[in-house]
């Protein structure tokens, strides 16, 4: 369903992006109307959204329009290269084509949204748009346990160039998937702002000792497959000041097997302030190799 008009918040990072530097916004902020005397959504019904413009608004040629739409998500997992996950547009208008032979109404052909293959070859599109939206399973045990060294709780200081202590460690990540991941898929380390994993961050294995073989009815922990390239990224994009999401892809498989985990390990650099935020704020996603969220 449609709240309100529909007009999304002017916080959204998509509406702050200038990308070029000329000045000008790159996403213009476009609505459909600013009051019920433009229009209304009141023929919306069930998972169609429907909006009727009133006398003298209009939708013109190229006009880039910005929806909010809360949607309730399905009871099980849709994934978004699934074939009937499928959003689509239409537009009909009610007065005369002056291209046909008599006068009527007309009704644009069903148009499908970009799938997100498509967007992914656009430089920077993927940051704010997608083709569709993804229901995903939540991860079983994601667990980050950090060093154990005094230093392990400290805070780096201070300024952008912890000009007195600049505080690092390995933090170590430990996980079972509920869904396998094809090769060259990723896992991604997201961390409160000021953690900082670097622009290119330094993933690997843990110590020999927590891979080892206890016996076939054990708990068995694996490292992912290297070699691992690891980007780092700040998010969300325009507010985060660090770099602090690790997108690491994996050369190998992440199997679904019973009694089976993964662990690894990766650097971070400790913010120069503290909050109680950042006790929660660790999270833990699966993508697949096109970068479609999986768990």
């Amino acid at each position: 369903k449609v709240i309100g008009q529909g007009e999304p918040s002017m916080d959204l990072d998509v509406f702050k992006v200038d990308a070029n530097g000329d000045g000008y916004y790159d996403n213009p902020r476009g609505l459909l109307a600013v009051t019920t005397d433009d229009g209304n959504w009141e023929r919306s019904s069930e998972n169609s959204c429907q909006y009727e413009l009133l006398r003298y608004n209009r939708i013109y040629e190229k006009q880039v329009i910005y929806v909010e739409v809360d949607a309730t998500n399905p009871g099980t997992i849709f994934r978004k290269d699934d074939l009937t996950n499928v959003w689509a547009v239409s537009l009909s208008s009610k007065g005369a084509d002056t291209n046909s032979a008599v006068p009527a109404g007309k009704t644009m052909p069903l148009v499908t949204f970009t799938n997100d293959s498509t967007i992914s070859l656009t430089e920077g599109l993927g940051t704010y748009f997608g083709g569709n939206a993804a229901v995903i399973k939540e991860l079983e045990m994601p667990l980050f346990q950090p060093g154990v060294t005094p230093d392990s709780m400290t805070r780096s200081c201070c300024g952008a160039t912890f000009d007195q202590r600049k505080t690092q460690q390995y933090m170590r990540v430990f996980f079972k998937p509920g869904v396998s991941v094809g090769q060259r898929g990723f896992v991604i380390v997201d961390a409160p702002n000021g953690f900082d994993f670097g622009a290119t961050c330094t993933v690997g294995e843990l110590a020999s000792e927590y891979y080892a073989f206890a016996g076939d009815q054990e708990l068995r922990l694996k490292p992912l497959k290297p070699p691992l390239l690891c980007e780092g990224r700040r998010y969300p994009p325009l507010s985060a000041t660090t770099y602090n999401r690790a997108r690491i892809r994996v050369t190998g498989l992440i199997d679904v097997i019973n009694l089976i985990h993964y662990g690894f390990q990766i650097l971070v650099t400790h913010p120069t302030t503290y909050s109680t935020d950042q006790h929660d704020n660790w999270k833990l996603w699966l993508e697949d190799a096109q970068g479609d969220p999986l768990e």
